[in-house]
């Protein structure tokens, strides 16, 4: 056990670095269980430690060459007090309000039992997910440079459900079978939902007819102008559409061709926007690509 623990926190090491932190993480409430306890580990803890450092080396090496550069990256928000709420309710996101308030109501009632219970094998694997998101924050801190982001909670997020599965097991050999058959029935309806909401954004095909229109469309001089967060949908309008430059509403007068508005979910109210600085928006489509989808809109000067 000792060997497959060094081998999979090593492994997780050469993942990702925020992978290696929920193993440190690991490793440090095991010590901190042989500290409380008094048993006689930790000799193979500390071996464990160093066979982790010495396999591990030859990567911190590059990590610490990536550090010295580290100047953020596009899509990283700034941490602040919403994009840690966002980050602690990424678990409980179901893509429909009554599930997810049910994922968490479960989640709420389980971990209550456990602490009653005393189960804190469960709790611990739980905690490691706060755990990183805490490091994540204090790093981008440290470093002054917006370097997390919560799509780096992947693994301990298995670690957090695995906890969750442990707590439920407890509680489903304490409880009536319409409580664990309910409860059940909750998280496969959410699995079901989440999974084939991903899917259908990862894989629609509305790239293809988003590409068409552009191409045909799309003329030297022309411009747009959006609003978003992190800036996703232009930069992958980048990749599709090099020559597809933004502009803002200070420079819409110097555009020599159309004037496009594209308005991403969530951002409707900017719309007002177009007639404040004197154009008409003429809805054009809906398109999407990956996981986005934006309306679009040519902008008609008004006379």
């Amino acid at each position: 056990s000792l060997v497959l623990m060094v081998l999979s926190a090593v492994l997780c090491g050469y993942t990702h670095h925020f992978a290696l932190v929920s193993a440190g993480f690991i490793y440090l409430i095991l010590l901190a269980a042989q500290l409380i306890s008094k048993r006689s580990q930790i000799r193979k803890w500390l071996i464990s430690v160093a066979a982790c450092a010495v396999l591990y080396l030859p990567c911190l090496v590059t990590t610490l060459r990536q550090m010295k550069r580290v100047s953020g990256y596009f899509n990283m928000p700034d941490i602040s007090l919403h994009s840690i709420l966002q980050s602690l309710k990424q678990p409980f996101i179901t893509q429909n309000s009554f599930t997810s308030a049910a994922l968490l109501a479960v989640f709420i009632a389980t971990v209550i039992f456990a602490l009653v219970r005393k189960n804190i094998q469960g709790l611990i694997f739980i905690l490691i997910y706060p755990l990183t998101l805490l490091f994540g924050c204090l790093a981008t801190t440290v470093l002054k440079s917006n370097i997390f982001t919560d799509r780096y909670l992947i693994p301990s997020l298995g670690l957090f459900w695995l906890g969750f599965a442990i707590v439920l097991s407890d509680l489903f050999r304490k409880t009536p079978f319409f409580v664990s058959a309910a409860i059940s029935a909750i998280l496969v309806s959410c699995v079901i939902q989440t999974y084939y909401v991903r899917v259908v954004d990862e894989y629609r095909s509305g790239v293809n007819e988003m590409t068409a229109w552009f191409d045909e469309n799309i003329k030297e001089g022309d411009a747009y102008i959006i609003y978003e967060d992190n800036y996703q949908i232009e930069i992958c309008f980048r990749y599709y559409f090099p020559d597809f430059p933004k502009t803002k509403w200070e420079k819409a007068d110097e555009v020599t061709g159309e004037l496009y508005y594209l308005e991403v979910p969530g951002y409707e109210d900017s719309m007002k926007k177009i007639t404040e600085n004197g154009y008409s928006p003429e809805h054009l489509g809906d398109y999407s690509f990956d996981r986005y989808s934006f309306k679009l809109y040519k902008l008609v000067p008004e006379k």
